[in-house]
């Protein structure tokens, strides 16, 4: 019985996060600083191991814009 009901909520909860239910403003922009940092992060990390000037000038506007949304993002969050 105890699994039957972890199960129904954990579909209860995957429903209400696909659906954006209950998500407001600042529990949207906190999600995707987390999702902004880790394509800084990823980014990051393969400047350290390409060869491919194509993939380093990728990686480096990804940081370079990736970051500025993000302070963007955070002003946004202070001031609501």
């Amino acid at each position: 019985m105890l699994r039957l009901l972890n199960i129904y909520f954990y579909v209860d909860y995957v429903y209400l996060y696909h659906n954006q239910i209950y998500i407001e403003d600042k529990e949207y922009l906190k999600e995707i600083i987390v999702y902004h940092s880790m394509a800084i992060l990823t980014s990051e990390e393969i400047l350290q191991k390409t060869q491919s000037d194509c993939v380093k000038k990728l990686a480096e506007n990804i940081i370079d814009v990736q970051e500025k949304e993000i302070d963007y993002m955070k002003q946004l969050i202070k001031y609501q």
